[in-house]
Order: structure tokens, then sequence, then C-alpha cells
């Protein structure tokens, strides 16, 4: 059954609407409410309208999937991934490098990293109904709740400036990231193989998204 939540005086902003109709359009499976919304008239829509639009007559079969131990799978070498944009005007650049778990104690500290070098800015997020709004949603996605997002706040606030510096100079470091450049390849590949002669080119007409090496030939 879907859930609808109520985050009393810290969304107030954010003063949802529903159709609970069989017509409406843009009802997500988890909603996050302001004071006021009735949350079981919201859950009860979610599981009736939701399930006949996507799934319609379609029943399941057979035993369920059975979940992996680990959500963020087995741990990969880096990648560096070239999409070929002939005419590009600039590059889009991103370097990536895997995170620690969200129970490490070292994960409030790399989170603040990450958005002092870019990342977003977690701490903004908080600060509006909308904002505060996606990092829940965010929690629920990962199997957590939302209560955590108060949590981390008060987390986040423990955290110095020597300890996001230290775990950054851990955990990121060229040698540990995974790096994609989209771009007129003509321009900087030369150079970018110097530096990573591993690097991988996907033309932006054979990108595939779906695949595990995003359309490179193995």
């Amino acid at each position: 059954m879907h859930k609808a939540l109520i985050r009393t005086g810290l969304a107030t902003e954010v003063n949802a609407s529903f159709d609970y109709s069989e017509e409406a359009s843009g009802i997500t499976p988890f909603a996050i409410l302001s004071d006021g919304q009735d949350p079981e008239k919201v859950a009860a829509a979610l599981d009736a309208v939701l399930a006949k639009r996507l799934f319609g007559d379609w029943k399941a079969e057979g035993p369920a999937p059975t979940l992996p131990k680990t959500r963020a799978g087995a741990a990969q070498p880096p990648r560096t991934i070239v999409v070929d944009l002939p005419g590009a005007g600039q590059a889009a650049v991103l370097a990536a490098v895997r995170g620690v778990s969200r129970s490490s104690a070292d994960h409030p500290s790399l989170l603040l990293a990450n958005s002092v070098l870019g990342g977003g800015s977690y701490g903004r997020r908080q600060e509006t109904g909308g904002g505060y709004g996606a990092i829940v949603a965010g929690l629920i996605l990962q199997g957590l709740q939302p209560a955590d997002a108060l949590a981390d706040a008060a987390r986040l606030a423990a955290v110095t400036p020597e300890a996001a510096n230290a775990i950054a100079a851990t955990n990121v470091t060229p040698e540990n990231a995974s790096l994609i450049v989209v771009g007129d390849s003509a321009k900087f590949i030369d150079k970018l193989r110097t530096l990573r002669p591993d690097l991988v080119v996907i033309p932006a007409s054979e990108l595939d998204l779906e695949s595990p090496t995003l359309g490179a030939t193995p």
C-alpha cells in the first residue's frame, strides 16, 4: 500500500491539492504533504489510480524476485566515457566516485565534501518545503525512514572542515573516479587520452542508457 506522509511545520509552504479521480495526472507513488491533507484518502487514491493506470489487469506470476544483498551492487573499476557530440560548443564533465554506505560514520562528511565540490547543496534544499520534500522522497526510495532527514541535518551540522577534507582526500581521488565527458571529442580527445589511455568513445547517436556499457563495444 502506498503511503502519504505529513511533515508538520517544516513543509507548510507546500499546500498540495490532489484530484482523486481516475483522470488525475501527475500523482506519484509517494506524496509528501503539508498540514491539512488527509493521508488515508491520498494513500487510497494512490493505490487505486496508480495500480490501474500502470498495471491495468496485469497479475504477477511466480515467486517474487530476490532482492540483491547490496543495493549499490558490486564495486566496478573506474571508467572514462566520452560521448562524442560533434559541433557542441562546450563539454559537460562529470567525475564520480563510489560513496560510502549511509550507515558509515563517514557518510555525513562525504556528503558535505560532495556539496562543496559541486554535487549539490543539501543544506539549501532543507530550507524550502519543496526541497525538503525531494529529500524525503529520496529517502523513501532508498528504503529509509523520512525522519532520517532530520537526523541527517544534525549529522551535517556536526561535521568539521577537517573531517570533510580528510574524507575527500581519501575517497575523492583521480584513481577512484569515473569520468564522463559529453562534447565534441575532436577538441579534447588527444589530451584526455594522455591522461586516461583506456577511455572509450561513444558516438551520441549510439548511446544506450539501458546498456551496462552505454553502447560501447566491449
